[in-house]
């Protein structure tokens, strides 16, 4: 933290620049495994990228899912509702198509699968495929993710059959 803490108090005058900064210190103490310096960081760069760029900017967009996954892996989904007006400033800025915001999307229908509201999460699931199905760089590991997550909820709800999930929704 004392490097890093140095380095971030430099460039407050610049909070494009903070923000960028913050995002790759946050991004590498992910790869080191230390996961709240992480958080630490990746917060701070969201903050600054909100208030510089505005939520829906894909910066703003990009960088909630960075901090979305660090917190998810440790646990912590208590930022769902933050992370999905993200998620909506983003589908209104840049389109309901573009890729960082399917995959924030992606990453919140996959935290909701934690509270078993599986005819919520099989709604949200379709409308994630119906929005990346418009994309014109169709990404298939998230539409093959959405699908399972789709499949699952349904198969919780007793109502998985051979056509309710198919190949051809991808």
């Amino acid at each position: 933290g004392g490097a890093s803490s140095r380095l971030t108090g430099e460039v407050r005058n610049s909070p494009a620049v903070s923000a960028q900064l913050n995002a790759a210190v946050g991004k590498a103490f992910w790869n080191l495994g230390n996961l709240s310096l992480a958080e630490q960081h990746l917060s701070t760069a969201l903050q600054l990228y909100e208030r510089d760029s505005g939520a829906g900017a894909s910066e703003t967009v990009k960088c909630a899912t960075d901090l979305a996954l660090v917190q998810g892996v440790q646990g912590n989904y208590g930022s769902f509702a933050q992370y999905r007006q993200t998620a909506d400033a983003g589908s209104a800025f840049l389109g309901k198509a573009n890729p960082d915001v399917l995959k924030l999307k992606l990453l919140l229908v996959q935290f909701q699968m934690g509270t078993g509201a599986w005819a919520e999460i099989a709604e949200s699931a379709t409308a994630l495929i119906a929005d990346a199905r418009t994309a014109s760089d169709r990404d298939a590991q998230l539409l093959a993710s959405a699908l399972m997550v789709k499949g699952q909820a349904l198969v919780r709800m007793g109502r998985f059959t051979a056509g309710e999930v198919t190949l051809s929704e991808a």
